[in-house]
């Protein structure tokens, strides 16, 4: 489909699986070269003969961009973070958790599951347990620019709660990479 007239992904890495369902989630812009409409876009990921086609699901928030996406097989939805880009790039920005319902498409104003507080805009920043009760996160809180303070969070998702906040002392020493669920 060429990007002028369909789906044009966000940004490599935001992508999720839905293992069950053989379904492929992706950030996207669902208007091609409009950037300032995101979305949520899925192909199938089953064997076929012909190109997969691709839908779109249509975010209508213009204050948040999509940072993180992850599959909550409990949920049997998608869950991102989404955090504000105004004013300073390198400043503390709201950053939510958003749910995507796959199964009701034309829903464009996207539950908000948490309010995580203010963090520095930042990709890739979310990892997702192997049973998708669980969504660790891995937050620069911190306003030193060289080595903020970093929160990691882990998010009990079907309990829709923070269930651990721990910062990390000594930035400067120490920097956690990902949060890898075990």
């Amino acid at each position: 489909m060429p990007p002028q007239t369909g789906p044009t992904g966000i940004a490599s890495g935001l992508v999720a699986f839905d293992t069950a369902n053989e379904k492929m989630y992706f950030g996207c812009y669902p208007n091609g070269d409009d950037d300032t409409t995101e979305g949520l876009c899925s192909v199938p990921t089953s064997t076929s003969t012909t190109n997969a086609p691709v839908t779109a699901q249509v975010w209508s928030n213009k204050k948040y961009t999509l940072t993180s996406i992850q599959y909550s097989a409990p949920l049997k939805a998608v869950v991102a973070v989404g955090q504000t880009y105004a004013g300073d790039p390198n400043g503390l920005q709201s950053t939510k958790l958003f749910v995507i319902d796959p199964s009701k498409p034309h829903v464009t104003n996207w539950e908000v599951l948490l309010d995580l507080g203010m963090s520095i805009d930042v990709l890739h920043q979310a990892n997702i347990s192997g049973d998708g009760k669980y969504l660790m996160l891995i937050l620069p809180t911190g306003t030193q620019p060289d080595y903020p303070t970093n929160t990691f969070i882990t998010v009990d998702l079907v309990a829709r709660k923070i269930v651990s906040k721990v910062d990390v002392e000594n930035p400067a020493k120490i920097t956690i990479l990902e949060a890898v669920p075990c």
